[in-house]
């Protein structure tokens, strides 16, 4: 069987499945060697998006999420590599999830990092795809660690809630909208954010 390891727009319940018809099951895990950063950019979208690195130091949060990597995920994850994994290099509950010898994990590792920039913004909207799915998975914790977990919040960071860039996204709600600002002010990042022009 295929699995992916899934650590952005994939979190969300929401864009997974209506986007990209994937409805197994998430099952959290963590990832060693490896960071994500906002450097995937989308020349067609005209947007960057969340990447992962290679990095021996660091480790990173996600889901196992079992799915065919079919023509419609590749397109979807067209500007990275599907990644082989290690199993003995992930933790997840070995109850949620039994893997065979056989299986194998996927990661969409970023081709060539970029960081946000004036003509490839990083939308608020893929920004709140992103922490709603962190949220449906582990509450206003979830989201700490994302953050906390992700580089590059100094790139061009656009607020496009009122007209979404990221043509993936999830809906938001007040609710939703008010706890991801308050918890990205809490980090200290929100300050780089600009409203769209």
């Amino acid at each position: 069987m295929d699995y992916i390891f899934a650590y952005g727009s994939l979190l969300s319940h929401y864009s997974r499945t209506h986007y990209s018809g994937i409805t197994a099951k998430p099952v959290s895990a963590t990832i060693k060697g490896w960071s994500r950063s906002w450097c995937a950019a989308y020349p067609d979208e005209g947007a960057t998006y969340a990447g992962a690195i290679v990095d021996d130091a660091a480790e990173l949060d996600g889901v196992l999420i079992e799915t065919e990597i079919d023509q419609g995920l590749m397109e979807r994850e067209r500007e990275y590599r599907f990644s082989e994994l290690r199993q003995d290099a992930l933790n997840y509950d070995r109850r949620e999830l039994r893997l065979n010898s056989s299986d194998r994990i996927h990661i969409c590792e970023t081709i060539a990092p970029k960081l946000p920039s004036q003509q490839l913004p990083l939308p608020q909207s893929y920004i709140d795809t992103c922490l709603i799915g962190c949220y449906e998975l582990k509450g206003v914790e979830g989201m700490a660690r994302f953050i906390d977990q992700t580089t590059a919040w100094e790139g061009i960071w656009l607020n496009d809630r009122g007209a979404h860039v990221y043509p993936r996204s999830s809906p938001i709600s007040f609710f939703h909208a008010q706890q991801i600002d308050n918890i990205l002010e809490r980090k200290g990042v929100l300050k780089n954010r600009a409203s769209l022009t």
